[in-house]
């Protein structure tokens, strides 16, 4: 056990200080080790070696089986070195498909994203590559626009599909309008399309 203490309370700038150091950029790397003999190791500390990167990682290593890097502009790693955002998160390890990302409230998903690419909203299993259900008496998704319409003017939902050929060609219609019944069978009741 180590008890650090500044017993001052006099100043704002009286602080409790651990400070771990290496010799430059040709040193080692500065971390701390936490162990359970037999069970499991954690570490984090600054990879020297890696552009400096602040790790996370459940391993005796600091640059071995990463879990969060921190990189020196503020991006943010999980399961990556290599944080080309500010969250990016890496889920090519996964076998199957495995969530990549999920939001949650206290009793449900609010946003779920699949490592195919598919997203859910209020369904952690997405069939498409948005996938939105809701039992809103209102309805799930709404669209609305604050600009005055015009026939110069786009309109709020735009769907534009590139083809070969064109609708006769096989494409199939832009909307198709569906129920599925209890049997998990579609129903098209209508559609829309050129």
């Amino acid at each position: 056990t180590i008890n650090l203490e500044n017993t001052g309370n006099t100043s704002g700038t009286q602080n409790a200080n651990i400070r771990m150091a290496v010799g430059g950029a040709a040193g080692g790397d500065p971390y701390l080790q936490f162990t359970v003999t037999g069970q499991t190791d954690w570490m984090f500390g600054i990879d020297n070696s890696d552009a400096d990167k602040f790790k996370i990682t459940p391993n005796w290593q600091i640059d071995v089986n990463t879990a969060m890097t921190i990189n020196t502009s503020g991006n943010v790693g999980i399961a990556s070195t290599s944080p080309s955002a500010v969250l990016s998160v890496n889920v090519s390890n996964a076998t199957g498909v495995a969530n990549a990302l999920n939001i949650t409230s206290a009793t449900s998903s609010l946003l779920y994203v699949r490592s195919d690419g598919n997203v859910g909203i209020g369904t952690t299993a997405p069939v498409r590559m948005l996938h939105v259900k809701g039992d809103q008496s209102v309805g799930a998704v709404r669209l609305e626009r604050t600009t005055t319409v015009t026939n110069s003017t786009l309109g709020t939902l735009q769907v534009k599909a590139t083809t070969n050929g064109d609708m006769a060609d096989g494409f199939g219609p832009n909307f198709v309008f569906n129920i599925e019944d209890n049997a998990a069978v579609d129903n098209i009741i209508g559609f829309m399309g050129a």
